[in-house]
């Protein structure tokens, strides 16, 4: 072997990938805090307008560490994060939805005595032409940018006995520091088992969707 008097640096792919994790951390604590203000006890008006651009400068944040992370991932690694893995039909996608839907329930039933996020508490102080306004970013847009970031970056940043737990508490604290971390880490760990299962993002993004989609049905 060589000696070199020089240390080796890292490539410029890992660099940018280390800075997409550095990123998506800062993300999930910047929404933690933000999360973190209690919402006006009802009867309370919502800003429409302010709330739609929060949605936007969300949507905005979650993105920024994705877009760096794509930009260094193998395209053969991107196929296959993005097509749909082979025997995961409907009945898987009706049993895991299931799954989801009991487990994060019936946790919320113990931990947090059935209480309603605040999120959820704002969502229905808005009338009914509002909230159907904000399905797309909510029930569409936001899941699609939470799996990338917390199951697509934040899920491959260590090994997995590693990253699966740290990116399901990041997925939770991202949504608040309250009493419903429990129910939420177990969304991200139930998703993040299936995304390291089946090796793809798609999954995920439909459980999620599906998941936020019944909830805001339940306004």
């Amino acid at each position: 072997m060589r000696w070199c008097p020089f240390p080796s640096f890292p490539t410029p792919r890992a660099l940018l990938a280390g800075l997409s994790v550095a990123l998506g951390v800062l993300c999930a604590g910047l929404f933690c805090l933000a999360n973190a203000a209690p919402v006006p006890q009802a009867p309370f008006t919502v800003d429409f307008p302010a709330l739609i651009r929060t949605q936007l400068i969300a949507l905005g944040l979650l993105v920024v560490p994705s877009a760096v992370r794509l930009a260094v991932t193998p395209s053969v690694t991107l196929r296959r994060a993005l097509s749909w893995p082979r025997g995961f039909g409907f009945r898987a996608t009706v049993g895991g939805f299931a799954l989801l839907l009991a487990g994060a329930y019936a946790l919320n039933a113990i931990v947090a005595g059935g209480e309603e996020q605040s999120a959820v508490a704002l969502l229905a102080g808005l009338s009914p032409l509002q909230r159907a306004m904000l399905i797309p970013t909510i029930c569409l847009l936001t899941p699609l940018a939470e799996e990338a970031l917390f199951r697509g970056v934040l899920l491959r940043a260590a090994p997995a006995a590693v990253a699966l737990p740290a990116s399901a508490a990041l997925f939770a604290l991202a949504h608040g520091p309250d009493r419903f971390v429990v129910p939420l880490v177990f969304v991200g760990f139930l998703l993040g088992a299936l995304t390291l299962r089946t090796r793809s993002l798609l999954p995920a993004i439909l459980l999620h969707t599906l998941f936020n989609l019944f909830a805001f049905a339940c306004l």
